[in-house]
């Protein structure tokens, strides 16, 4: 009988120390979870930690010096086991937080922009080829650049066409379906201003026209932000621009949403001002 209670406590015992190590693995993981979130102000970050240390080392102390008796194992070993439960479970979610917030926030070196050549379906273009000694739409203004590295790209394969530029999207998609050019040149991020005119004659535009050909090249990011002395003591303003991307925070894309958050450390007051849409 003796025998039997010395092995089950010698198996407990494994048990607890087992458990003890789950639980400082799982706390070390959890505190650098949070201290990768980097979204706690110093001071309540080291109060977060010292209390999840403290809660830690509480439940590996009892499970490994506290359970004499049937009942206290019992007891101390479940509460151990939700402990382990509840600082695994924050520690995946903390970590898919800190994940979302670096794909949020980390853009690259590198943005990806598509530019088309698009025809009506009935205008006997399928091909660059198709584009040579032909007068092709384009934009004045609007995403110059990327109608211009398409130029230069289908030149150096031989393919050269005479360029009419349109003040507007809608004039340009109008000189198409007007036959005042077979084809226009698009950045593939400006589509959806074609879906959102309000003319009747383009609600059908992606099945009248098609692709004659693409062009997607790569730009290095060079935008920078200020730094700031101390922000828990000057003001600073932060720009928060939502873009319309389908394909990745890489895209070249339009942005559609636009505040300045003015933040005052010493008031402790956040103005947010709303810039519209098309401004």
């Amino acid at each position: 009988m003796r025998k039997a209670q010395t092995t089950s406590n010698k198996v407990f015992k494994t048990a607890s120390w087992i458990l003890a190590g789950i639980m400082l693995v799982l706390t070390a993981f959890l505190i650098w979870e949070i201290v990768k979130l980097g979204m706690l102000p110093e001071n309540m970050l080291m109060i977060g930690c010292v209390i999840i240390l403290v809660i830690a080392a509480l439940v590996m102390v009892l499970q490994l010096g506290f359970t004499r008796g049937t009942a206290s194992k019992i007891i101390l070993t479940t509460v151990t086991v939700m402990m382990i439960l509840v600082y695994g479970t924050g520690t995946y979610y903390i970590s898919k937080a800190s994940g979302l917030l670096g794909n949020v926030t980390d853009f690259g070196n590198e943005t990806t922009t598509t530019v088309q050549v698009i025809a009506l379906k009935d205008s006997g273009i399928t091909s660059e080829k198709d584009l040579e000694g032909k007068t092709v739409g384009s934009l004045k203004s609007i995403s110059l650049a990327s109608t211009q590295a398409l130029i230069q790209d289908l030149s150096g394969k031989g393919v050269t066409f005479q360029d009419k530029q349109y003040d507007n999207i809608q004039g340009m998609v109008n000189g198409l379906y007007d036959k005042e050019v077979p084809a226009i040149i698009l950045n593939d991020a400006y589509r959806g201003n074609i879906n959102d005119l309000e003319d009747e004659k383009f609600k059908n535009f992606g099945t009248d026209t098609q692709v004659v050909y693409t062009y997607t090249y790569k730009t290095e990011n060079k935008s920078t932000t200020n730094s700031v002395d101390d922000i828990t003591k000057n003001p600073f303003t932060v720009l928060i621009s939502g873009v319309d991307s389908r394909d990745g925070f890489a895209e070249s894309s339009r942005s559609d949403v636009n505040m300045l958050a003015t933040i005052n450390p010493v008031t402790k007051t956040v103005l947010l001002t709303s810039i519209p849409r098309d401004y």
